[in-house]
């Protein structure tokens, strides 16, 4: 598909070598970027991509989705960094993050200045509440490091 968007001619002069349901695809890719695959898209995301999530999303889970309302990222970890960056503005942010985790949260939160808490997983099964877990007093900042026994 990489070949046909980046040479789209070769819909044309040898469609015999491709899928065509992989031809479709391209076709549908390159009408929805409408610039082709080297251009800027919209900083959320290709809009008709982000249609497709949105049905997608409906379809799974029977509830409305807003296309506008999603945002494409190259990665989970890009989305979490981005998400952290926009949610956090100083040192006087604190985010609660869950124990075990995956470094990224740690170390983006280090990196933004950012203090953190940590909610072990065993609070979900023993029924507690979120409000519950929600007190710095009753959980206090983790050390750089801790949590994930890997280092931030």
């Amino acid at each position: 598909m990489l070949a046909l968007c980046q040479y789209p001619d070769l819909l044309d002069r040898a469609p015999q070598l491709f899928p065509e349901d992989v031809l479709a695809t391209v076709r549908k890719l390159l009408a929805g970027t409408g610039h082709g695959l080297g251009a800027y898209s919209e900083s959320k995301g290709v809009r008709f991509i982000r249609e497709a999530v949105a049905a997608f999303i409906q379809e799974r889970d029977g509830i409305p989705a807003d296309p506008e309302a999603i945002y494409l990222t190259d990665g989970a970890s890009r989305g979490v960094h981005a998400a952290l960056r926009i949610l956090v503005s100083g040192p006087q942010d604190g985010i609660m993050i869950p124990i075990p985790q995956y470094p990224l949260y740690s170390a983006t939160l280090t990196l933004l200045g950012c203090s953190r808490s940590g909610t072990s997983s065993t609070r979900a099964r023993s029924g507690s509440s979120a409000a519950g877990c929600s007190s710095r007093a009753a959980m206090p900042p983790l050390a750089a490091g801790s949590g994930s026994g890997a280092s931030a």
